[in-house]
C-alpha cells in the first residue's frame, strides 16, 4: 500500500530567484521563530506568518511560470487513506463551523451552554446571529495560524525533493538545535534574570536560552535529536572497512575505523547527539524527558525492526551508552532535586484537568472555539484560583475543551492514520537515506506527541512550525525521493 500526492515535476529549471527565495525563507523561519522567545508574542507571530504565506505565494509564482509535467504517482484507496482526509476535513470543518454567526434556534441546537453564555453575558440580547466560538477573533487568529503551518507544509513538501536539499534541510535544524543548546548554556552560566539577557520574565517563570518556558525549550530539543541521530545513523552506514582489512584484529580495525574519512561526520553526529541530550536534561523538564524516553525506545524498535539498520547497532549502542554516561555523570545531582517539587506540580496540572472537563461536559460537541481557553477557563476555575491559566497544560485536554469530543476524536484519528500510512510506506522503501532519516522523523513526531500530555509545545509557533517542516520532510522522503533502481533508470 503507498499513499502519495501526486508529484509535479518542471519541464525545465524553475527560475533561479524563486528557489533562492523559498530556500531562504524557510531558513529564515527555523531561524528566526526560536530566537524571537519561541514566537509567542504578536509582533513575532505576525512576522513568522506573513514570512509564510509569502514563501507560499513564491512558490505559487514558480510553479505558475514553469509548465509542468505530472507523473502518476500510486495511491492508496484503502481505509487509513480515506480515514486521513475525513478525519482532517471533520477537524478543519469544526474550526471554521465555529466562526460562522447563526441564528439562535440552530446555535441552541448545536450549542445549547454557548446560547446560555450570550443570554447571559447579553442580558438576553440574541437578536443577532452568534458564534459557537465564544472568542471568535481569538478562533480567527487560530486558523490564520494554522494556515502559515500549512502553507509551510506545502512548499516544503514540494520543494524538497532530492535527497541533497532534504539532508541540507535536517543539516540545517541540527545546527540550530545545537546553537540554542549552547546558547541555553551561555544564558545559565551568565544569567541576569532576563531571557537573552534582554527581555525580562515575571516571577516565577524558568527561562532556558531564547524560550520563556524551559518545557518548551525542551520540546525543541527532544524534536532535533531524533534528527541529529538519523543523521549519525546513516552516516554509520557508510563506515564500510577496505575488504583487504575484513579479516584483520579489533585493533587495526579501530585504528582504519578512525583513518576512514567518514569518521569525521560520524563524530560530528556524535557530539551534536551529546550537546542536544545535554541541553535537553539540563532544562529538567519531566515532560520533555519523558517524550525523549519514549522515543528513544521507539527509535530503538525501529532500528531493529529493518535488517539494513540492525548491522549498525554496535554505533548506536557506543552513542547511547555514551549519552547515557554523560548524562548521569552531568546531571544527577539536579535530577534529584527536581524530583522533590514533582508532587507539588503534578497535583497543579491534575487541578487544571479536572476543571477542564468540567468545562468539556458543558460543551460536550464542539467545544468553546478554537484558541479560547484563556477566555472562558476562569470561569469554571476551583484549582489554584491565585494562577492565570493560557493553556490546559495537556494538549489533548486543550483540544477538547476548544474543539469538543468530536474535534479531539477527529484529532486522533488524522494522527493514527497517518502514522499507519508513514510507518507501511517505511516498511516498502529500501533506499538507505530514506529508511533512516523517517525513523528521526516518525520518532521526533513521537517525543512531542508524549510530551503533549504534560505540556502545550504545539501552542508553542516555533515548535510547532519545527515539527510541521519535519512532518513534510517525512512524508517528502517516503513519497519523493526515488529509490536507487528509478535514479538508475532516471525516472525522477
Amino acid at each position: 500500500m503507498s499513499f502519495a500526492i501526486q508529484n509535479s515535476v518542471p519541464v525545465e529549471q524553475a527560475s533561479p530567484w524563486t528557489d533562492r527565495a523559498i530556500e531562504r525563507g524557510i531558513f529564515f523561519l527555523l531561524i528566526f521563530t526560536p530566537l524571537a522567545f519561541g514566537t509567542t508574542q504578536d509582533w513575532s507571530i505576525a512576522i513568522m506568518e506573513i514570512t509564510a504565506f509569502l514563501i507560499f505565494g513564491v512558490w505559487l509564482i514558480k510553479y505558475r511560470e514553469t509548465p509542468l509535467m505530472h507523473k502518476a504517482q500510486p495511491r492508496s484507496k484503502g481505509l487509513p487513506a480515506l480515514l486521513l482526509v475525513f478525519c482532517g476535513a471533520v477537524l478543519v470543518g469544526i474550526v471554521v463551523l465555529q466562526i460562522i454567526p447563526m441564528p439562535r434556534d440552530l446555535l441552541n441546537l448545536l450549542s445549547p451552554k454557548t446560547t446560555e453564555l450570550y443570554q447571559t453575558f447579553l442580558e438576553g440580547d440574541l437578536t443577532s446571529w452568534r458564534t459557537i466560538s465564544t472568542a471568535p477573533h481569538a478562533s480567527v487568529s487560530g486558523i490564520i495560524l494554522f494556515l502559515s503551518y500549512a502553507s509551510v507544509f506545502t512548499v516544503v513538501l514540494q520543494h524538497y525533493n532530492t535527497e541533497e536539499k532534504i539532508q541540507g534541510l535536517f543539516r540545517l535544524i541540527i545546527v540550530i538545535g545545537c546553537s540554542l543548546a549552547v546558547l541555553a548554556v551561555l544564558t545559565r552560566v551568565f544569567r541576569n534574570g532576563n531571557v537573552m539577557w534582554i527581555f525580562p520574565v515575571r516571577a516565577g517563570e524558568k527561562a532556558m536560552g531564547p524560550y520563556i518556558n524551559k518545557n518548551h525549550f525542551a520540546g525543541y530539543m527532544e524534536m532535533v535529536i531524533p534528527i541529529a541521530m538519523s543523521y549519525y545513523l546513516y552516516t554509520a552506514g557508510k563506515m564500510v572497512l577496505p575488504s583487504k582489512e575484513q579479516n584483520a584484529s579489533r585493533v587495526q580495525q579501530a585504528l582504519s575505523f578512525l583513518d576512514n574519512r567518514k569518521f569525521a561526520s560520524l563524530s560530528q553526529g556524535m557530539v551534536a547527539v551529546l550537546l542536544l541530550t545535554g541541553g535537553l536534561f539540563m532544562s529538567l523538564s519531566r515532560g520533555g524527558i519523558s517524550g525523549y524516553a519514549v522515543s528513544m525506545a521507539v527509535f530503538a524498535w525501529m532500528v531493529r525492526s529493518r535488517r539494513s539498520l540492525r548491522k549498525r547497532a554496535v554505533f548506536m549502542a557506543l552513542l547511547g551508552g555514551v549519552v547515557a554516561i554523560a548524562v548521569i555523570v552531568a546531571g544527577w545531582s539536579m535530577f534529584e532535586a527536581r524530583l522533590e517539587t514533582s508532587e507539588q506540580q503534578g497535583t497543579m496540572r491534575i487541578g487544571t484537568w479536572t476543571d477542564a472537563f468540567s468545562l468539556a461536559r458543558n460543551f460536550p460537541l464542539f467545544g468553546t472555539g478554537w484558541g479560547t481557553f484563556e477566555k472562558i477557563y476562569p470561569a469554571y476555575q476551583t484549582a489554584h484560583p491565585d494562577l492565570n491559566f493560557e493553556h490546559a497544560e495537556n494538549e489533548y485536554v486543550e483540544v477538547l475543551t476548544d474543539a469538543g469530543w468530536i474535534g479531539l476524536v477527529a484529532l486522533l484519528g488524522t494522527m493514527a492514520s497517518g502514522c499507519f500510512i508513514i510507518l507501511q510506506r517505511w516498511r516498502e522503501r529500501h533506499n538507505t537515506f530514506v529508511v533512516s532519516f523517517t525513523v528521526g522523523g516518525i520518532t521526533a513526531f513521537s517525543a512531542i506527541i508524549v510530551h503533549s500530555l504534560l505540556d502545550f509545545n504545539m501552542r508553542v509557533p516555533a515548535n510547532a512550525l519545527l515539527m510541521t517542516v519535519i512532518l513534510a520532510l517525512t512524508w517528502a522522503i517516503l513519497f519523493k525521493v526515488p529509490s536507487r533502481r528509478e535514479q538508475k533508470a532516471g525516472l525522477d
